[in-house]
């Protein structure tokens, strides 16, 4: 049987493992699965189609699978997992590798260099993605002319930017 606080509000369709336990004031929305040995702390938000994996611990005032706050989002279907590590104060130190840009734009060096950060004992790899154009002024730096430790490059601080946009 199911740990449901009295206090939390539950969508009928939400597919929630019978040793979860679901703390107070916690909502969990249509779409939501749960899987088993999951406790949310209190006042925890899980919605969308949003699955939280076995042994994850939720802390309180959390929001999960909510709308992006991004303004090119147009309502897209969209899912979120959270697996079984706990992340949080008191917790081992879940490691998060920045990859940055060091993809160049390539999916099998991507896809290489998340296989080192594993290697590595990292839990996660992140990376950067732009758009040279919103971050860095070609014109401004047509200006400026080279600075002394770009002298060499054969391309233009631009160019070198545009050529690791996603």
């Amino acid at each position: 049987m199911s740990l449901f606080h009295s206090t939390a509000i539950i969508d009928d369709s939400s597919n929630i493992h019978s040793n979860a336990e679901i703390g107070p004031f916690c909502i969990i929305g249509p779409n939501v699965k749960i899987e088993e040995n999951v406790k949310l702390l209190s006042n925890v938000v899980v919605q969308g189609n949003t699955t939280i994996g076995s042994g994850t611990k939720v802390w309180p005032f959390t929001v999960l699978g909510g709308d992006p706050q991004d303004l090119k989002f147009k309502g897209e279907n969209g899912s979120l997992k959270i697996g079984k590590n706990t992340v949080g104060k008191g917790q081992k130190t879940y490691f998060i590798a920045d990859i940055a840009a060091n993809h160049d734009g390539s999916l099998k060096r991507a896809k290489k260099l998340i296989r080192l950060c594993a290697k590595a004992g990292a839990n996660a790899a992140k990376f950067q993605h732009f758009k040279a154009e919103t971050i860095v002024s070609d014109e401004g730096f047509k200006k400026i002319g080279k600075l002394t430790h770009q002298s060499k490059w054969k391309k233009s601080v631009f160019e070198v930017y545009k050529d690791a946009s996603i």
